[in-house]
């Protein structure tokens, strides 16, 4: 096979890949992992098969090479360093690892963040790319080769954009653009989620019954301060003896309902700890206890 034309084939599925990891709730958490690893590979591999330019133009990058040269080798290195980071962090917050003490929501939104400023990094790559990406796509991939022009002959950039090339890598860059707004738009709306959700605390206060403190949970203070308010008026004739906790069961519902999470996913894309286990498609997290 062509080298432009296999060159050409891994940068689109790297390209739809990477647009692919930014659809959660269409993936799933776990397709989202994997195809994250898979981009990975094939990045490494991508990677392997430029090492020639790479070295050439680190070695001239002071000295004889080309302003475009420069500024793609620059771009080259914030997209490697953008992918290291979404794979570093993607691994921190997987469900492989399960990792219980880390902060989640700042690691998800180092994460996103970084997804979306190396898709701008990708959208300009791509960009500074335009020629090259159509040539190749009409004369290797879609089209046939001209007349008289050898399969082994590099393809080289028009000096105009036609109609047609502009409206392809518009689409494209259109596209990126839209999926960029969209996901920094859902890390501002979950960090300031985060944020602004008061913590609910595991016990309700503490009362006093019989001169002593006593620590209740929440579903027992409604009726332990009632038998406390009973204990406080009985006369002094009754026996000094008092337990020091007064277990009452009360089968009435409480009015209090606690909510572990407000999100309210109905599906298991938005979250790693999604759970439905009464099969009513909604989290279980974001229901009344």
């Amino acid at each position: 096979m062509n080298t432009q034309k296999t060159n050409w084939w891994l940068d689109a599925i790297l390209l739809a890949g990477f647009l692919a990891t930014f659809f959660l709730d269409i993936t799933g958490v776990e397709l989202h992992q994997w195809i994250g690893i898979g981009l990975g590979i094939l990045l490494f591999v991508h990677f392997f098969r430029h090492m020639d330019w790479i070295g050439t133009v680190v070695s001239r990058f002071f000295e004889k090479c080309t302003t475009s040269a420069r500024v793609n080798l620059i771009i080259d290195i914030l997209l490697m360093g953008g992918f290291g980071m979404i794979i570093f962090t993607g691994l921190v917050i997987s469900t492989w690892l399960d990792l219980a003490f880390i902060n989640y929501t700042g690691w998800w939104a180092v994460h996103v963040s970084t997804a979306v400023f190396t898709l701008i990094a990708l959208l300009v790559k791509l960009y500074l790319h335009r020629k090259w990406i159509v040539n190749v796509a009409e004369t290797r991939v879609f089209g046939r080769l001209k007349k008289n022009e050898p399969a082994g002959v590099p393809v080289t950039a028009v000096a105009q954009v036609n109609r047609r090339e502009f409206l392809k890598m518009s689409a494209v860059l259109g596209a990126g653009v839209f999926v960029a707004g969209a996901q920094i738009r859902n890390v501002l709306e979950r960090v300031s989620e985060s944020q602004s959700t008061p913590t609910i605390p595991t016990t309700a206060g503490q009362i006093l019954v019989s001169d002593q403190t006593v620590n209740l949970p929440l579903a027992q203070k409604t009726t332990e301060t009632t038998v406390a308010q009973v204990a406080t008026l009985s006369p002094t004739t009754v026996p000094t003896i008092v337990p020091t906790s007064v277990p009452v069961v009360s089968n009435q519902n409480t009015s209090a309902c606690t909510v572990r999470c407000h999100r309210g996913c109905s599906f298991p894309g938005k979250c790693r700890k999604y759970t439905d286990a009464n099969g009513n498609g909604k989290c279980d997290l974001g229901e009344c206890l």
